[in-house]
Order: structure tokens, then sequence, then C-alpha cells
């Protein structure tokens, strides 16, 4: 009766312990095909989160573009076929001015000036400003866009692009002198100057291949400048 009773609590123990051992092992198996679902279901789930980010910013990026674009050829348009009327008083006001302007003061004498200080000019801030000023006196008149032409500057401008960085300083100074540029070359008399100068293209293109990313609407001026003169 005591073997009996020994026999049945021996075989007891070796019951619950060979259920201790399975069960440890069906555990093992169950998380190591856990980790295994995770991790696959992790890599899946991101490769198509970056898919559709991708294609967000893509669409992004193209309605973006497609709003620059409208935005360059409504505002070509308008200044092409209704002439502003501030801009037209503008330019008769530069027009009367250098009429009654000393030769001293005319500006295809300063001009120079203005070009080599802006080569001596050490900071963008100063450049900036001198190149603003140049700007609407060519969007106003275009003996100033002349007087730009004949005193050998476009080269002078071409280099400032050429020589600009990425920075947004740079690149505000770079944006100001593309819109001198268009407006040098949307006089009749001046209109074919700027593509004359050996390298206008080649900087032109290669500023586009380097901000049509970062910078879009500085890569629309630049494209709409080459549509223009070309």
């Amino acid at each position: 009766e005591r073997f009996a009773r020994l026999r049945s609590s021996a075989r007891v123990i070796q019951r619950w312990y060979r259920h201790l051992r399975v069960g440890r092992r069906d555990r093992a198996k169950y998380l190591l095909l856990r980790k295994a679902c995770v991790t696959l279901q992790a890599h899946c789930r991101g490769r198509l989160g970056r898919r559709r980010a991708q294609a967000l910013r893509r669409v992004r990026i193209q309605n973006h573009a497609a709003t620059l674009i409208q935005a360059v050829w409504r505002g070509w348009y308008l200044r092409r076929h209704q002439p502003v009327r501030a801009v037209r008083q503008a330019c008769r006001k530069v027009q009367r001015a250098n009429d009654a302007a000393r030769e001293c003061q005319q500006l295809r004498n300063r001009l120079p000036l203005i070009i080599q200080q802006l080569l001596k000019s050490k900071y963008l801030s100063t450049m900036s400003d001198i190149l603003q000023s140049l700007e609407l006196m060519t969007l106003a008149s275009e003996s100033c866009s002349q007087a730009v032409v004949t005193s050998h500057s476009l080269p002078v401008l071409l280099q400032l692009i050429a020589g600009s960085n990425r920075s947004d300083a740079s690149l505000h100074v770079v944006k100001t002198t593309i819109r001198l540029l268009a407006n040098v070359s949307k006089w009749p008399s001046t209109s074919s100057s700027v593509f004359q100068c050996p390298a206008a293209a080649a900087t032109l293109a290669d500023l586009v291949h380097k901000v049509h990313l970062t910078h879009p609407d500085l890569a629309a001026l630049c494209c709409t400048l080459l549509l223009h003169c070309t």
C-alpha cells in the first residue's frame, strides 16, 4: 500500500515536470514566432508608410510647382497685357528725372561706381540693397537697362550668381539678381543682351539644377528667364 502511494506520487511529479518542460518549450517557440511576426509587420508597415509619405511628398511638390507656374504665368500675362498704372507713372518720373539730371548725375555715369561698390562690398545685406535699387531702376526705365548693358555689368552679375552658396542670404541676393536680369531682358533694346554673355545659359542652368528641390520659386524665376530669352 505504501509502495502504491509512492508510485502514484512519483507519477504525479513526473507528469507535472513533463508538462512544465513542454510548456516552457512551447512558450519559447511562441515568443520566437511572435518576435518574427512583429519584426515582419514592422518592416512591411514601414515600407508602406515610406511609400505613402513619398507619394504625398511628390503630390505636394507637384501642387507647389503648379501653383508657382500659374503665379508666374498670371503675373507675366498681367504685366504684358494690363500695365499697372503705378509702374507707368514711375517710368515717367524716372524719365523726367533722367532728362533733368546733370551729366555727373546721370545713371550711365554713376553705374560703374555702383558696380564697383557692389564688387567691393563684403556684406550680403549691402549687396542686396544695391541690387534692389538696380532692380527698381531697370524695372521702371529702359535707359537704365541700357546703361547696365553698356557698362558691362552683366558678366559681373552672372559671376555673382555663379559664386553663390546655398545659404538663405546668398540665395536672396541671387533672386534679386535674377529679377534684375529679367527686367533687362524685357525691354526691346536689351532683350538679347543677357544671353549674349558666354556663360549666361550655363550659369542659369547650373543654378536651376542646384536649387530646383530646395527653392522651387528661384528655379521657376530662372526657367522663366531662360524661356523669355530663348
